[in-house]
């Protein structure tokens, strides 16, 4: 297998990632170059190779700060996939928040391959307090790309 096959399972997106797919080779192959019987095998191997899809990078900032043009433009970027739509408001949302990530992940990054890097582009995440908590609490390792502009030109985007 080449590359990353994406396919949606339980509500839930689970990437395999062809290394682990190479790996699962050896482990499915016997002493004598036979597959292992039996299917528990086959389940035990999909839960060691699945992984959900989670963003490695989150872009905030004032309203009218251009984070629909940075997002739009990183989503033409081969290496890099970003949220769909742009503002999941997943860490702002009390009633979103309250699902799991797994449920995040199917609902946001289903278009996603693990291979890439991941974003989200909610701006008003600066905004919200719990939010820096709520996303370290679960991506301890992702990063923040904040966007600002001079208020009064801001104002004055936001009015015409």
């Amino acid at each position: 297998m080449t590359g990353c096959l994406s396919q949606k399972s339980n509500n839930v997106t689970w990437t395999f990632r062809s290394t682990l797919a190479k790996l699962s080779q050896s482990w499915g192959l016997d002493a004598r170059g036979k597959r292992f019987p039996g299917r528990r095998n086959q389940l035990w191997l999909e839960y060691l190779i699945a992984m959900p899809v989670l963003p490695d990078f989150f872009i905030a900032g004032a309203p009218k700060a251009g984070t629909t043009s940075l997002y739009e433009d990183l989503r033409l970027h081969p290496e890099i996939c970003m949220s769909d739509p742009k503002e999941t408001w997943y860490f702002f949302d009390h009633q979103k928040y309250e699902h799991s990530l797994s449920w995040y992940s199917s609902q946001f990054f289903g278009q996603c391959e693990s291979d890439k890097v991941i974003g989200e582009g909610t701006p008003l995440y600066m905004a919200h307090p719990l939010v820096p908590k709520r996303i370290h609490e679960n991506l301890p390792k992702s990063r923040f790309i904040f966007l600002l502009r001079d208020p009064i030109k801001r104002a004055h985007s936001q009015y015409y």
